[in-house]
């Protein structure tokens, strides 16, 4: 998402980027009871430092701003509100 640009030390993540799929094919759909998110970071601000674009991130759930834009699920949130950043393998 190109159009919007976070402002301080606030990341924009695409929360629909990571999808969790078993051997056979399925999705497996993440439960809203969950208390943490992952997420792909798509644009931070100007005062974030360790956050870049690409990183996929563990957040919580209820923190941040979630929004819709063009059918897909974002979520705006501080950088000192990510728990942390998951390793490329996964």
């Amino acid at each position: 998402m190109s159009d919007l640009f976070v402002m301080f030390d606030n990341v924009l993540l695409d929360m629909d980027a990571v999808e969790t799929k078993t051997g056979g094919g399925l999705v497996i759909v993440q439960d809203n009871k969950d208390n943490t998110s992952v997420g792909v970071v798509v644009n931070v601000g100007c005062d974030t430092y360790n956050l870049r674009v690409g990183h996929k991130v563990l957040v919580p759930t209820y923190t941040g701003t979630d929004f819709k834009r063009n059918g897909k699920s974002y979520k705006v949130i501080a950088e000192k509100n990510v728990l942390g950043v998951l390793n490329e393998n996964d």
